[in-house]
């Protein structure tokens, strides 16, 4: 059965007395078209990277506690938190925005029609089990992406033995993509800085955005990553059927471990 639960850590939930039909749900590859008169027409793509989606379903409720849950749904869809979308069994998609209506042509009497809207900033379906991999200057396992598709690192964990600032640390996958981490102030040992694919940031006056692949303290302090040079994006990936020891670490910055964690991917 549909549920939406927090990102963080699948708690505070709401279950859908019905499962609602998903009606669309486009995968769409980052392209550009320019025409020019009289000329060729070019097209500009990003090589294996999608789009944010947008899944639209509809549904129904009934019963005496309807306008109860349709109100427990709508919040839970338009609240500014990182949700967790289950449409059925255990793999989910990662939203943060939504609309919710009540369709109001044609009512039927005793029931509650809605349409939604919920928009995905990575567009990939996750699977249920987070799988983990700890580096040391070796790798401890060697998890795969058992999914039938690629599918982002969601979680890198360093936990440093100090640093100063000018330190480095770059993170490469097996997909020409690189990250680079670098110090802007020395850090004390044991400082465990944290690298997440999608984050979010409160700028006051009620305003958050989203943060893709930065670093932060444990304080909440950010420390920008930068694209390594001659790389593709910072965006870390994991391909369909690869495993994790495929991914190279060098710099300066000192570590104990690195601990990286991930899902299986999935397009539906």
């Amino acid at each position: 059965m549909a549920k939406i639960s927090n990102y963080e850590d699948d708690g505070d939930t709401v279950e859908f007395p019905y499962n609602p039909q998903e009606y669309q749900s486009p995968l769409q590859q980052h392209k550009e078209r320019i025409t020019r008169p009289y000329r060729t027409i070019h097209y500009s793509i990003a090589n294996r990277y999608l789009k944010p989606r947008s899944i639209s379903i509809n549904g129904h409720l009934s019963g005496e506690n309807k306008y109860t849950i349709y109100n427990k749904i709508a919040r839970r869809i338009t609240d500014g938190k990182l949700k967790r979308f289950y449409f059925e069994g255990e793999k989910f998609i990662i939203f943060h925005t939504g609309n919710i209506d009540k369709t109001k042509s044609a009512p039927r009497p005793n029931f509650i029609d809605y349409v939604a809207v919920i928009n995905c900033p990575v567009p990939i379906y996750q699977g249920g089990t987070l799988k983990e991999a700890e580096y040391d200057g070796s790798w401890s396992d060697s998890p795969t992406n058992e999914g039938d598709f690629y599918n982002i690192i969601e979680e890198i964990e360093i936990q440093t033995t100090g640093g100063s600032s000018g330190d480095t640390l770059t993170i490469e996958d097996n997909n020409n993509n690189g990250l680079e981490l670098s110090l802007r102030e020395s850090i004390g040992s044991g400082t465990i800085l944290k690298i997440r694919a999608i984050d979010l940031e409160t700028l006051g006056g009620g305003i958050i955005t989203t943060r893709s692949y930065d670093a932060r303290k444990p304080n909440g302090e950010i420390i920008p990553t930068t694209r390594m040079a001659n790389k593709e994006t910072r965006e870390l990936i994991i391909d369909q059927g690869e495993s994790i020891d495929t991914f190279s670490i060098s710099g300066s910055l000192g570590f104990s471990k690195i601990i990286f964690r991930f899902r299986d991917g999935y397009i539906e």
